[in-house]
């Protein structure tokens, strides 16, 4: 069992603090009564600094060491963060501890960014959710070719012929994942971004929008307003703290492709290609909040 540690600068970010610990694994398999984990990696903030660390074995019978190392580590630490941990590298460890009678225990408090990012794959109309994607809409960089399938074959490949450059390469694909978890976190400033509307004097969050039939429809949350609004193309009304707009809409062929166009409008805010256009549709909910508001509820 070998143990590499690195140091990165990094001033942190709002969702984050030294008590969250930042989880990645590597694997031989994803059945965990069959393959092992041969690199944990892990991260956490000190001072102005990324520490990561990553528990490298070349051999199943180093993998009880190794966890136990492990736990020491996670009992520092108040939350941990993970990308799809959750599904996979949490419950992948737990079960191979219980094959050797021991109880990995992780911090009481749990966040999956993966999670967060599919719930809110609509708001930020990204095509797919993946560690790659979002360090894209960050522009962070990763000198790192290899996908996670490679990663299998080239393991075994550097332990069969005790390859240093197959060795090195695989633990920087695990270095990159597990160091970029804590900047990963800055992303959550955009899911806050695109879910906030701020009309006049009122901050509301969107909770939902979605089409039925030829209305297509928002759900705002936090309103101080009591709307009750109608016209030939909107209708507008409070409920409590939600409030609810629904857009009459119209499909049609654009260009040999199908489309929804708002009445009022006709501006397209759905395509075949792109789903619904969530920027557009922000824009002119906040366009027409603010003239019911300044003409009707001043």
């Amino acid at each position: 069992m070998e143990v590499f540690k690195y140091k990165d600068n990094y001033i942190g970010n709002e969702f984050i603090d030294e008590e969250d610990i930042f989880l990645d694994i590597e694997t031989t398999g994803v059945r965990p009564y069959a393959d092992y984990a041969w690199c944990i990696g892990y991260s956490f903030l000190r001072d102005r600094d990324i520490i990561t660390k990553q528990i490298f074995i070349e051999s199943v019978k180093d993998e009880l060491a190794s966890l136990a190392l492990l736990q020491q580590e996670l009992s520092y630490f108040k939350r941990i963060i993970t990308f799809n941990g959750e599904v996979f590298d949490l419950n992948f460890l737990k079960n191979r501890a219980r094959s050797y009678k021991m109880e990995l225990v992780f911090p009481e408090k749990s966040y999956d960014i993966y999670k967060i990012f599919r719930h809110n794959k609509k708001f930020l109309m990204m095509d797919k959710i993946d560690l790659k994607s979002i360090e894209s809409l960050l522009d962070i960089y990763r000198d790192d070719p290899l996908s996670g399938k490679e990663t299998i074959k080239l393991y075994l490949d550097a332990i069969s012929s005790n390859s240093d450059d197959k060795k090195r390469e695989l633990l920087n694909h695990n270095y990159y994942d597990v160091k970029n978890l804590p900047i990963l976190m800055e992303a959550l400033k955009y899911i806050k971004s695109a879910r906030s509307y701020h009309i006049k004097d009122n901050s509301l969050f969107c909770k939902n929008f979605y089409c039925k039939n030829d209305e297509l429809i928002i759900v705002l949350d936090g309103n101080k307003y009591n709307i009750d609004f109608y016209d030939e193309f909107t209708k507008v009304f409070s409920n409590d703290d939600e409030l609810t707009l629904s857009f009459q809409t119209k499909k049609t062929l654009l260009e040999g492709r199908e489309c929804r166009y708002f009445l009022h409008n006709n501006r397209v805010v759905e395509t075949t290609k792109n789903g619904l256009l969530y920027p557009i549709l922000k824009d002119e909910v906040i366009k027409k909040l603010n003239i019911i508001i300044s003409e009707h509820y001043r």
